[in-house]
């Protein structure tokens, strides 16, 4: 991704570690991002089940396909997407959930090297799965979130 993190002046942070910034429109997002940071503190075995702990390297991967691919859905249909939710995915993966009545997408990012997955429905019914690589993407590919 070619990211330009100093071009807005909402700032999206790890450890002090400039990741991205954002634009006011997407403030929602901002808020989102910070409350994913909990997936940070699970570490090894977090359910008594052997699961993984969830990387730095992962987080900031999926954090930085979903300001990329916010800002770009505003600058392209001048429509604010839906804020999605951030959690903890299976295998150190990171899940991004857009979720209304009108709309049910979840896209996850592997913790590795692979392309992403979604799949979803919107309220037609209609139902859609795929997967996506992040650092080369079309908007027309996945669903409008907005």
């Amino acid at each position: 991704m070619n990211v330009k993190i100093n071009q807005y002046n909402n700032e999206i942070k790890l450890n002090s570690k400039l990741i991205h910034t954002l634009p006011n429109e997407l403030l929602s997002l901002q808020t989102a991002i910070e409350q994913s940071k909990y997936i940070l503190d699970l570490k090894e075995n977090w359910d008594d089940e052997g699961a993984e702990a969830y990387t730095e390297e992962t987080w900031i991967k999926a954090i930085s396909f979903l300001c990329e691919f916010s800002i770009d859905t505003f600058k392209i249909f001048g429509k604010t997407p839906i804020t999605p939710k951030v959690y903890h995915g299976p295998d150190g993966s990171i899940d991004i959930l857009w979720k209304t009545k009108d709309i049910n997408l979840l896209l996850n990012i592997p913790k590795d090297d692979q392309p992403a997955t979604f799949s979803g429905e919107n309220s037609l019914g209609q139902e859609y799965e795929g997967s996506l690589n992040i650092e080369n993407y079309s908007l027309s590919f996945l669903p409008h979130p907005f």
